[in-house]
């Protein structure tokens, strides 16, 4: 990257990060295009937001997904397909149909 190329990346750096200063964890934040499905800070939401996070880091460390987006978008967009029943015990077989369509597709 040029000298001159870093002084145009700079304002944009800048406003950036004064507009995300105040969201504690950026990839929770609102402007995300796959937000989270809950407010993983609510009391009310503590089994889910477990839940959620187990499944997100299993499908991570598989070779599914190549980036944590990819496993936060498969996770929305399972719970688009299955609702809130995603959240629920023995809900593995509903997953990997809904993984073998989407490979097919």
């Amino acid at each position: 990257m040029s000298l001159g190329e870093v002084e145009q990346v700079k304002p944009l750096l800048k406003e950036y990060v004064e507009k995300s200063s105040t969201t504690a964890e950026i990839h929770w934040g609102k402007t995300d295009s796959t937000q989270l499905l809950f407010d993983p800070y609510a009391q009310a939401e503590k089994e889910k937001t477990a839940h959620y996070f187990l499944l997100t880091s299993t499908l991570d460390t598989t070779e599914l997904v190549g980036r944590s987006e990819n496993a936060r978008a498969l996770m929305i967009f399972a719970h688009h397909v299955l609702g809130d029943d995603l959240f629920k015990q023995g809900q593995s077989d509903s997953i990997n149909k809904l993984v073998e369509k989407l490979a097919r597709a």
